[in-house]
């Protein structure tokens, strides 16, 4: 397995499960709901370390993932849930990446837009 490929599924793997730390669906605003990855591109592009483990993903909360959608700024937002829980109701503009096809999809997302995951 290349390097990179490690470094992109460890990236993915940490962003979803500190996303899936999940909140209740009644909690305030404020309380975080996604986890954002600014830099997915791998070390020595001068963006910095990705992160290691799930407490160095950042989290954002609902009115700063709302703000990011309503910004000309491009975010990719993947839906980890299972396709069924995808088709049932999603945010628009999201992409279906069900948690256990992040290791063979990882390729499709690119490398220098900040993405945002999400599964609650």
């Amino acid at each position: 397995m290349s390097r990179y490929k490690v470094l992109w599924i460890s990236l993915l793997a940490v962003a979803v499960l500190a996303a899936c730390q999940a909140a209740p669906s009644a909690a305030p605003t404020s309380t975080p709901v996604a986890t954002a990855t600014t830099s997915v591109a791998p070390p020595g592009n001068g963006s910095g370390p990705l992160p290691q483990t799930r407490e160095e993903v950042p989290r954002i909360a609902r009115d700063e993932l709302r703000g990011l959608l309503a910004s000309p700024r491009k975010i990719v937002l993947i839906d980890t849930r299972s396709r069924a829980e995808y088709e049932a109701g999603h945010i628009p503009g999201s992409i279906s990446m069900p948690y256990a096809e992040v290791d063979a999809r990882y390729r499709e997302l690119p490398r220098s837009t900040q993405i945002v995951t999400y599964c609650a």
